[in-house]
């Protein structure tokens, strides 16, 4: 600042050693042009804030809400599970199911997890509604169990569960109430859970050393395949719904599922084809020597009592 008018300078040595100015400004007018500022940001400052107490206003009984509508469901019992049989190709046995949670509406309406589990994610009860399954799971598999000592169950765990151990703990105590054998329970993961968990490694390794079998679901559908199997351990490896329909076909992907079944022999895992639904398809995946198989020709999901019945009834011809 410059003593005798007060004016602000910006200065610069020249080579020569004397002062160049580069830029000068009255004090008195920067004083100004800052308070006429300030103003205009508390000004929009105080409209920023308004408007984010109005939408929070909005937007949180509206969350609380629908907070309260899922834990009402997970209470009253409006969450059920379906079961999807899953086939021993060589033999056509039914030697095991997926759980499937759905949601009962007051209308008498099905609602399924691709609609309420990134709502349960979003409002972190992610963990309620694997509990309230394996509650179920609890409550309803022991009379299969007696009939099929040897059944396995598969379950979904999402990307939220796979960044802490609570749902290795979860599952080991389920496996314990049911007294399975290792390989009997199977958590099911799918790719884009995998990339969304930030710890799934450590969880993954807990799963496999509690005697619980890890399942990639959908295979093939995500950004980084190869780099998952290099990076996770699992026993299962499921074929995409996708490439199985288009197995066998002209489509540009109909030679992946024959790619991925070599992969898993390669890698010493099972194989699973995923939405089977002609006896076309299930015969080229059995001629592949792929072990295992679900879809609607083997049966759609399915309550309990109709699935004791499947199990009791002659093998898939």
């Amino acid at each position: 600042q410059d003593r005798q008018s007060g004016d602000l300078l910006v200065r610069r040595l020249s080579t020569s050693g004397q002062t160049v100015i580069l830029a000068s400004r009255s004090a008195a007018s920067l004083q100004a042009q800052i308070a006429n500022g300030s103003h205009y940001l508390w000004s929009q400052a105080l409209l920023i804030g308004l408007a984010g107490a109005i939408l929070t206003l909005l937007v949180y009984p509206r969350q609380s809400s629908s907070r309260r509508v899922l834990e009402r469901a997970l209470h009253s019992g409006q969450m059920f599970l379906l079961y999807q049989p899953v086939v021993d190709l060589q033999s056509g046995q039914c030697i095991g199911a997926e759980a499937l949670m759905r949601w009962r509406q007051q209308d008498g309406s099905t609602l399924g997890p691709d609609v309420f589990i990134p709502l349960a994610e979003q409002l972190q009860l992610s963990d309620r509604i694997s509990d309230c399954a394996c509650q179920i799971i609890a409550r309803e598999l022991p009379a299969l169990l007696q009939r099929v000592p040897d059944f396995h169950i598969s379950v979904n765990v999402s990307a939220q569960e796979l960044n802490t151990f609570a749902i290795v703990q979860r599952l080991v105590e389920l496996r314990q109430r049911l007294r399975l054998q290792p390989s009997q329970l199977i958590a099911e993961l799918t790719e884009s859970s995998l990339a969304e968990a930030e710890r799934a490694l450590p969880v993954i390794r807990q799963l496999r050393a509690n005697g619980i079998s890890v399942a990639i679901d959908d295979f093939g559908t995500g950004y980084c395949s190869l780099s998952y199997l290099a990076t996770y351990p699992f026993d299962i490896l499921k074929i995409d719904k996708s490439f199985v329909s288009a197995a066998g076909t002209d489509s540009i992907i109909g030679p992946i599922a024959e790619h991925i079944v070599t992969l898993s022999k390669s890698l010493g895992v099972a194989a699973l084809a995923e939405g089977i639904e002609t006896p076309e398809q299930a015969e080229n995946f059995r001629r592949q020597g792929v072990a295992l198989a679900q879809g609607y020709y083997f049966g759609a999901p399915m309550p309990m009592a109709q699935l004791l019945e499947r199990v009791q009834g002659p093998a898939q011809s």
